[in-house]
């Protein structure tokens, strides 16, 4: 944020402040505005500052002697019947003609149909006057405010809204001005020209009435009260006050109108947004939750994958042991074949014939020896369930009375 030039006229001189993010940060000594070439001198500091402090930007603090201001209660509430309505009521106190001012003015309350508006009034060449030394510095002027006000602001901060009914009074280029506040809001607000009509206006005021009096930067004036009290603002509480949202705010180069319109534009803005975001979210929102809900089926879904597949492997581990019991039980049973297949054998052969050899490869037997008929043990063995298909596998050898032979049988299944 960069720094910016306030300048306030009072009392004969020029103030000039810089300003950054509301604290003072420089301040120039006063400028006697009814020296010789004090314009010239004026726009030359304001060249000097630009270029020293990188500042683009200016606010202007005119003094009250050069405004009228009051309040007023208008039949209307809408802004443009206000700034219709306003310079017609006022056209009718005003000494010159009522194209000759500039008018400013805030909105202290609506109720029942009606505005009170805070107004302010100030010629429309000393607006130009301004703005010719502002233009010729080569700032940017931004606002051009009453200093009275913006002191009044900067009152109301410093007691921190702990007094409600009041009279302030402060004094500028040898004038008075003296505001009476009631329940938080100025009701008057009067320009007093010397001490004795203070004085006057005073006593017909409070009469009975024991309001605290606050005298606010107001040197060379007493009276006697029991709730007076002497209070300074300095420069930078003033600076400050420039720079917040205090009411009131009355501004002669950002009109009241031009304020609503950026409030409107930002409402505008702001209502945008909330559109956008809103549209995004009828999309976004459904999106996130359909994958925060699928990611809640996913991780569902490993779960059961989880114990699906323990189920698996406890369903391959289960084959692999039938597998395993099945060989077992082919194994018994293939030992259980061999047994009873010699015990067929043992009673099958007659005593006359011996054997040598027992061959048994899980399909056949074969079975070699000696006997005293080899083709006479043949037809015992076919009668036998448990072969078939029983036969000689090579011829049969007689030596010293005894055949030798060599007998197949397959196993019947």
């Amino acid at each position: 944020m960069s720094a910016t030039i306030v300048i306030r006229f009072t009392d004969g001189y020029c103030h000039i402040w810089i300003s950054k993010r509301g604290k003072l940060i420089h301040r120039e000594e006063p400028l006697p505005l009814k020296a010789e070439n004090s314009k010239e001198e004026l726009i030359d500091r304001l060249k000097g500052l630009s270029s020293e402090y990188d500042v683009t930007d200016c606010v202007l603090l005119t003094s009250f002697r050069y405004c009228s201001s009051g309040l007023k209660t208008l039949p209307v509430t809408q802004l443009s019947d206000l700034e219709t309505a306003l310079p017609f009521e006022l056209e009718k106190s005003l000494p010159l003609p009522i194209n000759d001012y500039q008018i400013t003015f805030d909105i202290v309350e609506k109720h029942k149909g009606q505005s009170t508006v805070l107004y302010c009034t100030i010629l429309q060449r000393q607006i130009n006057h301004y703005k010719s030394i502002i233009n010729a510095s080569g700032l940017e002027l931004k606002s051009i405010r009453v200093g009275f006000f913006e002191l009044y602001k900067a009152f109301l901060t410093k007691i921190k809204g702990s007094v409600q009914d009041f009279l302030f009074i402060t004094k500028e280029d040898d004038k008075f001005c003296l505001a009476k506040i009631t329940n938080g809001r100025l009701l008057s607000i009067r320009h007093i020209k010397n001490i004795n009509q203070l004085t006057f206006e005073l006593e017909e005021i409070l009469g009975e009435n024991t309001l605290p009096l606050y005298l606010v930067n107001c040197e060379g004036f007493d009276f006697e009260s029991a709730k007076k009290e002497r209070i300074t603002i300095t420069d930078e509480e003033i600076v400050r006050a420039v720079f917040s949202k205090k009411k009131p705010r009355i501004d002669f180069h950002s009109s009241y109108k031009e304020e609503q319109k950026i409030k409107y534009n930002y409402t505008l803005l702001l209502l945008l947004s909330l559109s956008i975001i809103l549209y995004l979210s009828s999309y976004l929102i459904p999106y996130f939750l359909d994958v925060s809900a699928l990611g809640r089926v996913n991780t569902e879904l490993n779960k059961i994958k989880s114990e699906a597949s323990d189920v698996l492997t406890m369903n391959r581990e289960l084959q692999t042991l039938k597998e395993r019991l099945r060989e077992i039980e082919e194994i018994r049973g293939r030992a259980m074949v061999s047994v009873r297949a010699l015990q067929v054998l043992t009673e099958k052969i007659p005593e006359n014939t011996w054997l040598y050899n027992f061959k048994y490869n899980n399909q056949f037997f074969e079975i070699q020896g000696l006997s005293d008929s080899a083709t006479d043990l043949i037809k015992p063995l076919e009668d036998d369930e448990m072969f078939r298909n029983v036969r000689f596998t090579s011829p049969i050898v007689t030596r010293n009375k005894k055949d030798r032979f060599r007998i197949r049988m397959e196993l019947e299944r």
